[in-house]
């Protein structure tokens, strides 16, 4: 087998939390299908199909914490390190859209350190970095901002 030929871990198709869903739905049912024709169907290998399996209890975990409209795009998923900061971030957020205010990103970092503050997580845990900003719109799929 040549160089060319060989295919390190992650570089095959991606499935959407969707279709991983769809997945261990199929693999849940009464009469379930071989993993082989599964991962016919979904074009990916039967390895894959057995982690989805094996790890069935974690992945629907995760993919409760997102949104439906993610759930369609999202390949490779990055949980939160505080899921209830981003929760009361999301909701003010909402709030102050809803109120006609425009939220740019520096409000929106500000924020989020004043909840982490209330919250008891420390400057040296949490520091509403540009990264994490771009993180946290991934995960709640908010569009650019200003929003």
């Amino acid at each position: 087998m040549n160089a060319a030929n060989k295919r390190g871990k992650g570089r095959g198709r991606r499935l959407t939390d969707e279709q991983r869903l769809q997945i261990i739905q199929k693999l849940e049912s009464r009469n379930a299908p071989s993993m082989r024709s599964i991962a016919r169907e979904y074009g990916v290998n039967e390895k894959s199909i057995r982690y989805l399996k094996k790890d069935k209890d974690a992945i629907k975990e995760r993919i409760s914490q997102t949104s439906e409209r993610s759930r369609k795009v999202t390949k490779r998923a990055s949980l939160a390190k505080f899921p209830e900061l981003e929760q009361c971030l999301f909701d003010w957020m909402t709030a102050s859209r809803f109120s006609g205010l425009t939220v740019t990103p520096s409000m929106l970092k500000f924020k989020a350190k004043q909840i982490a503050g209330s919250l008891g997580i420390g400057d040296e845990e949490f520091s509403a970095s540009n990264g994490w900003y771009m993180r946290f719109r991934n995960r709640w799929n908010i569009g650019a901002m200003l929003l």
